[in-house]
C-alpha cells in the first residue's frame, strides 16, 4: 500500500483522492458493509487492480479516510509543543473537535465491524 507523502506523485494523489470521494459517495447510498470494491473502483473509473495498488481493503480505505478528516480537524491548531499561555484560550476549542472527531471514527469503526447499522 502506498503511503501519502509532501512528494508523492500528482497522479497518485489524484487516484487515491478519486477512490476516497468514490467510497464516501457508495458508502452513504449503501453503507459501509454493503459498500464493495468493485463499486467504489468503477464509480472512481479506475480498476479493482489500481484500488489494491493504494489500499489493502476497504478498511485501510476507511482508516485513510478518518485519519485525513482528522487532521483536517486538528491543523489549524498549534503543535502541543507550542502550547503557552497566549494560545491556552483555544484548547476547548480543540478539545470539541477532537471528542467530534473521536466519536466519528468510533461510530465508522463500530459501522465497519457490523455493530451498528449505517
Amino acid at each position: 500500500m502506498a503511503t501519502s507523502s509532501k512528494s508523492e506523485d500528482r497522479r497518485i494523489q489524484r487516484t487515491r483522492q478519486l477512490l476516497r470521494q468514490a467510497s464516501i459517495d457508495v458508502m452513504q447510498k449503501k453503507g459501509f458493509r454493503a459498500t464493495s470494491i468493485q463499486e467504489i473502483a468503477e464509480r472512481a473509473n479506475v480498476s479493482r487492480g489500481t484500488f489494491y495498488a493504494h489500499f489493502v481493503d476497504k478498511y485501510a480505505l476507511l482508516e485513510s479516510l478518518v485519519r485525513e478528516e482528522f487532521q483536517n480537524l486538528i491543523s489549524p491548531f498549534p503543535p502541543l509543543s507550542q502550547w503557552n499561555k497566549k494560545n491556552l484560550h483555544l484548547f476547548p476549542k480543540v478539545q470539541g473537535k477532537f471528542c467530534l472527531t473521536a466519536s466519528y471514527f468510533l461510530a465508522y469503526s463500530a459501522a465497519a465491524l457490523g455493530l451498528i447499522r449505517t
